[in-house]
């Protein structure tokens, strides 16, 4: 590749389903995933990339929506309020403003969405 992000660029738009299975299996491990709820720059990083070319071929989207569902979301919500933090300002370093604004929104809904369960709950049971 001929540029940083080409790899990236060519992985997404490959479409190799095989090689997007592979990189699935391995975002889902356990090693991935504490590294993900300890260390709030590779959360950054695996948002950036996770967000990146959201209507790329046919099978990188739903693997990018679920690994950011069931994989990253999972490791924010246990992070403290300063590592969170921490990975929406470096997603605004390394991304753009629109792309911290696209963290923010993210991370917002899943929060709005466990405080309607929650109310939900209580109103059922009240």
């Amino acid at each position: 590749p001929d540029r940083p992000g080409a790899e990236l660029y060519d992985f997404v738009h490959g479409d190799d389903a095989e090689l997007i299975a592979a990189y699935d299996r391995t975002a889902r491990t356990e090693t991935v995933r504490t590294r993900l709820r300890t260390q709030p720059a590779y959360a950054a990083d695996c948002f950036t990339v996770w967000t990146a070319h959201p209507h790329a071929g046919r099978t990188w989207p739903p693997v990018a929506a679920a690994l950011l569902d069931e994989v990253l979301r999972p490791a924010v919500r246990a992070m403290s309020a300063e590592d969170v933090a921490e990975v929406e300002a470096t997603v605004g370093r390394t991304g753009s403003s629109g792309r911290a604004e696209a963290f923010r929104t993210w991370n917002r809904s899943s929060t709005l969405g466990r405080l309607g369960r929650r109310i939900a709950g209580r109103v059922r049971r009240g």
